[in-house]
């Protein structure tokens, strides 16, 4: 985050715990889509309609998801 010496350091604590709260719930918020989205390819399994798109969604397309976040999820 880019820091402005011009903001006092009560406003710049309020400002950072609320970055720390916005990351938290972003990082909870991706982690029910990727279950969800796990869900979905195995009921999609489950009743023999696997298309292309879901076969790329594998645990290793995921970990590659993650990298290319850029680190994002990091505290």
């Amino acid at each position: 985050m880019h820091r402005s010496s011009g903001i006092c350091p009560f406003i710049r604590s309020e400002l950072d715990e609320k970055e720390k709260e916005n990351r938290r719930i972003l990082q909870e918020r991706h982690l029910t889509l990727e279950q969800l989205m796990g869900e979905v390819v195995e009921l999609r399994r489950n009743t023999g309609t696997v298309s292309r798109q879901d076969s790329r969604s594998s645990p290793s397309e995921k970990s590659r998801m993650k990298k290319g976040l850029g680190g994002i999820f990091k505290n």
